[in-house]
């Protein structure tokens, strides 16, 4: 665990309010882990590790100005971690259910696993996933629903 910098390679737009961070470094993690990312505008906050495309990647959802700042402004970012236990990834087929906001560690876990990914957003998401996915509540809903869960080993 260490304080350190690492640069923005490329920002993704994933839906209206959610984005993926892609990072220029490799952070060296384990699955589940997460960093803590500090700004001018803001005080620490944690964001889980993933990947995009084979780089270390964070999901950042906008829900004010600090957010905003992370996907917008700051090109350098000061982290702190990795940080929290390693989730032990179960055996046997497994399906993750996630929210968007949640896309980064989604494909970490899928490449770790070759798991199904049922991804859910409120918003349009600005294009396809590899992956099932539903927007607004309903669909979901009824997603979850239409699912045999008794296929999977976890979920």
């Amino acid at each position: 665990m260490e304080n350190f910098s690492v640069e923005k390679q490329c920002v993704v737009k994933v839906s209206s309010d959610t984005y993926i961070v892609v990072f220029k470094e490799n952070i060296s993690h384990e699955f589940g882990q997460f960093v803590m990312i500090q700004t001018t505008s803001l005080t620490r906050k944690p964001f889980m590790l993933g990947t995009w495309e084979n780089k270390t990647a964070i999901s950042v959802q906008v829900k004010g100005h600090g957010t905003r700042n992370i996907v917008t402004c700051e090109n350098k970012l000061q982290l702190h971690g990795p940080l929290g236990k390693a989730i032990s990834i179960p055996s046997g087929k497994g399906i993750a259910v996630v929210s968007i906001s949640c896309l980064a560690t989604a494909i970490e876990l899928h490449n770790a696993t070759n798991c199904d990914v049922l991804i859910g957003s409120k918003r349009p998401i600005c294009f396809n996933l590899p992956f099932r996915q539903c927007v607004k509540d309903s669909e979901f809903s009824k997603a979850l629903k239409s699912t045999d869960f008794s296929l999977y080993d976890w979920y």
